[in-house]
């Protein structure tokens, strides 16, 4: 009994103070929008959150790197764009130059990558790296939709 009552009052203690040193990391006020009920893995990397929105009732799995590359001419708008009810599992990968949009109740599974963009490959006698990106496009994708694991989704 005493075992019991030590448990519940660790877990009393662990929550709020877990809630208190990793909750700030991807405070809700950093982002364009994040909604209240959105569960963000501690240990997720995210860039620019000031151009992320994300809604309701998501669930953002660990290690998840979303990065939206900061503009002058779009800073006013958010270029990740995640929809209510949406999970995103471990490993994944959103990157977005122009903008990426996943509606609701979207279930992406871990190891996902997604990107507007791409790397310049024309030139075979340069090294990729040496050849810059492609124009972005957009990647919308629709409600309700499965992307199954290790799925790439690069915009042409």
């Amino acid at each position: 009994m005493i075992k019991k009552i030590k448990k519940y009052l660790a877990t009393l203690i662990r929550v709020p103070l877990y809630k208190l040193i990793y909750g700030q990391l991807h405070s809700p006020k950093k982002f364009f929008h994040c909604g209240k009920t959105t569960y963000i893995s501690p240990d997720c990397d995210i860039e620019n959150p000031k151009l992320i929105q994300i809604g309701e009732n998501c669930r953002i799995e660990k290690l998840v790197w979303l990065v939206a590359v900061d503009t002058e001419k779009d800073a006013q708008n958010p270029k990740i764009i995640i929809g209510n009810n949406t999970y995103l599992g471990r490993m994944s990968v959103i990157a977005a130059t122009n903008h990426i949009q996943i509606a609701d109740s979207v279930l992406i599974a871990p190891r996902v990558h997604i990107t507007d963009n791409n790397h310049k490959f024309d030139d075979t006698t340069k090294p990729i790296i040496e050849q810059g990106w492609e124009v972005p496009g957009k990647i919308i994708i629709e409600k309700g939709a499965w992307i199954g694991v290790n799925s790439v989704i690069i915009a042409s």
